[in-house]
């Protein structure tokens, strides 16, 4: 294949991922966008040590700031850094800060635009490829590394990123950074995690005071319990109830009073209608992640009033939320004793937590796959225990 061969499909290949996360994938660029990147970069190539001092200066203020959980500061210090140089380094820490505040859709986007303008910076590429595989767009992910990995045969971290992929894992000192890039969020809120906890399975934010439903596995032998959610916001919790008929126990988030509840769905959905799954894989240490989303069908219902789940998810406890396509909470995902996943539905639940039907008078509109996304990094959970 020619070189202007493979430019083409690397094109392609980026348009048809970007297409993917639609409508607010990164979109061609405008004259006048095209002049300020022709300015933003003349003005790079003059910046003196001094200025180069001052961005990076930026950078780390921004990364202190990311940190301590004042994410507004955090990304006004990015910003200023951009404005003074087009670097990859910037647009990456962006895209992070970006995913710290759950503003996924947002992040995607501006990934593709770093990922394709530093086509030779490889933390660029493993970054989008990541958020798209973690945002249930996974052969796109490959096929983006694989183009990148005919260019870079020999790249460390390309060749690690693709091999993740395949597993649906990274190696644990990635979750953390720093090389190549931290690919998940930093902890925030609690900081009384010790360094032995780990990470049991999923849950779900059920309701708007904390409450959380997760495996009873995961929490029985649990002498210390946190949660931290998709955007690294982390409480000590406590188990109000066990329901050993449901495999479920309730949680209270000890410091996640008036959180943003779910929409739950009116009626329970029918068999074959399309699903989104979502969960933090088990793990031997405690390290912050976002949550995979995979999507896959209901089944049918089962003699113990709980449904079969049509989603291949990894071996596990389970315990995190199912959602339809208009981003409403259908259930919670389980693991049945036969080795099956199944799905606690959400009339079972509502009924447990005593809480109103939502209203019908309306349908919402169907979501774009990213905005399901973006919607339940909130709602997935990490059960931390130790």
């Amino acid at each position: 294949m020619s070189e202007a061969a493979r430019a083409a499909r690397r094109r392609l290949l980026l348009l048809l991922a970007g297409l993917a996360a639609r409508p607010l994938c990164a979109q061609p660029q405008s004259p006048s966008e095209q002049r300020l990147q022709q300015l933003m970069q003349a003005r790079s190539a003059t910046l003196d040590a001094s200025a180069r001092r001052e961005r990076l200066d930026l950078l780390a203020q921004g990364e202190a700031l990311l940190a301590a959980g004042d994410l507004d500061a955090a990304q006004a210090a990015f910003d200023r850094a951009a404005l003074m140089l087009h670097a990859a380094d910037t647009e990456i820490a962006l895209v992070r800060c970006y995913m710290q505040r759950g503003e996924y859709q947002r992040a995607i986007s501006f990934g593709a635009h770093a990922a394709g303008a530093h086509r030779e910076v490889s933390a660029a590429a493993v970054l989008y490829a990541w958020l798209l595989q973690r945002g249930g767009q996974g052969a796109f992910a490959a096929r983006l590394l694989d183009e990148a990995l005919q260019l870079r045969p020999d790249d460390f971290p390309l060749a690690e990123a693709r091999a993740a992929l395949d597993r649906s894992a990274l190696q644990e000192s990635w979750l953390a950074g720093p090389l190549p890039v931290r690919l998940g969020p930093l902890a925030l809120g609690d900081r009384t995690v010790p360094a032995t906890a780990r990470v049991a399975g999923s849950a779900t934010l059920a309701g708007p005071s904390g409450q959380v439903l997760a495996p009873l596995t995961a929490v029985q032998d649990a002498a210390g319990l946190w949660l931290r959610d998709g955007l690294g916001r982390t409480t000590a919790a406590r188990v109000q109830q066990r329901w050993p008929d449901l495999g479920l126990a309730l949680l209270q988030g000890l410091s996640w009073a008036g959180a943003a509840a779910p929409v739950w769905v009116a009626r329970d959905g029918f068999p074959g209608s399309p699903a989104h799954a979502l969960e933090h894989p088990a793990a031997a240490s405690a390290a912050p992640g976002w949550p995979q989303l995979t999507l896959g069908f209901l089944g049918g219902l089962r003699t113990d009033e709980t449904r079969s789940l049509g989603i291949d998810l990894p071996n596990g406890p389970h315990g995190g939320p199912v959602i339809d396509g208009q981003g409403r909470l259908l259930g919670v995902a389980i693991a049945h004793g036969d080795g099956s996943t199944g799905l606690v539905p959400a009339s079972r639940l509502r009924s447990r937590l005593d809480l109103a039907l939502p209203p019908t008078a309306s349908t919402p509109s169907r979501l774009a796959l990213a905005a399901v996304y973006e919607q339940a990094l909130p709602l997935t959970l990490q059960v931390l225990v130790a």
